[in-house]
């Protein structure tokens, strides 16, 4: 299917749960796949943000099992 263009009909290929099956597939479209572009940067202030919101909800738990509540 990599050699087809758009709009071209692969050849039919035997299904591989019955032996009477038969899968035929067409290609509607075609896009090159660039990719998402992500700097290096980008990657390291996702990493970042990551670990600082953990460690943010680490202190916020600590200080909530810590916490002494009083009534008056």
């Amino acid at each position: 299917m990599i050699n087809l263009e758009a709009g071209q009909v692969a050849t039919p290929q035997p299904a591989n749960d019955a032996a009477k099956d038969t899968n035929v597939y067409v290609v509607c479209d075609r896009k090159d796949d660039q990719g998402i572009q992500v700097s290096r940067k980008d990657i390291g202030d996702n990493i970042f943000a990551q670990r600082l919101s953990m460690s943010a909800r680490r202190h916020l738990r600590d200080l909530r099992r810590d916490a002494v509540v009083e009534y008056r």
